[in-house]
């Protein structure tokens, strides 16, 4: 049960980094595009999709493999904050 608990509080606070990284890459590689900036556009993007790679795929996995409601966690959170920057314009081009 107490490791339930820890994993749950791991999955959410995993969440939030990643949704801010995430964000802050999206807005990144659009000013590189609208700077016409093609060679670092495409390393903002190599390195955004690697991580979101790692962190939005892998992780709730290895969540899931130990809890399931430390994945289901994760992706809560996630879903939200995301929501959240789409509302706020963050998100939007």
């Amino acid at each position: 049960m107490l490791s339930d608990i820890l994993y749950c509080l791991a999955g959410f606070f995993s969440a939030l980094p990643t949704c801010r990284y995430t964000v802050t890459a999206i807005r990144s590689i659009r000013q590189a595009q609208v700077a016409g900036n093609r060679q670092q556009a495409f390393f903002y993007t190599v390195s955004a999709a690697a991580f979101i790679l790692l962190a939005g795929v892998l992780w709730p996995f290895y969540l899931y493999a130990r809890s399931p409601w430390a994945s289901f966690v994760f992706l809560t959170t996630l879903f939200f904050f995301f929501s959240k920057a789409r509302r706020d314009g963050n998100l939007h081009p």
